[in-house]
């Protein structure tokens, strides 16, 4: 089974016509919300024994983030904070995306959610979401 972003404003199945409205809606950003729109890429790795997630968060400290686990979602949030900075002579600006994020992943059956771990290295925040023994996924059933 493989992790999942999650999309808490969407049903998986069935999107409702006015979700799918206020997303169009939504997704046209003005300028302005644009400079403060943060998402951090994310990566995610699938190896025989864990699950790798890799957040690109340059310029926080481990301190700003908060990673809670709730009914099988692993939410990630956090906030970096930036000065605005402008020098005059051979002009220099700041362009760091900031504000305010939040990742929600829907975790497979076979994470071992007792056993997560998080580091933060270098403006990555990598988390281990080990596996545990594979679920059986076929059950046979004798008639008696």
């Amino acid at each position: 089974m493989n992790l999942v972003r999650y999309n808490s404003n969407y049903d998986d199945f069935a999107p409702s016509f006015n979700g799918i409205f206020n997303r169009l809606f939504d997704n046209s950003v003005s300028p302005q919300k644009e400079a403060l729109r943060f998402v951090p890429e994310v990566d995610i790795i699938e190896n025989e024994k864990d699950f790798e997630l890799q957040l690109v968060v340059p310029g926080m400290k481990k301190e700003d983030f908060e990673i809670e686990i709730s009914d099988n979602l692993l939410t990630i949030s956090g906030e970096r904070k930036s000065k605005y900075e402008k020098k005059e002579g051979h002009y220099y600006s700041f362009e760091t995306k900031y504000g305010a994020f939040k990742r929600t992943f829907r975790l497979p059956k076979n994470v071992d959610q007792s056993n997560i771990s998080a580091s933060y290295t270098d403006g990555v925040l990598f988390l281990g979401l080990p596996k545990s023994e594979e679920l059986k996924t076929k059950n046979t059933i004798k008639v008696k």
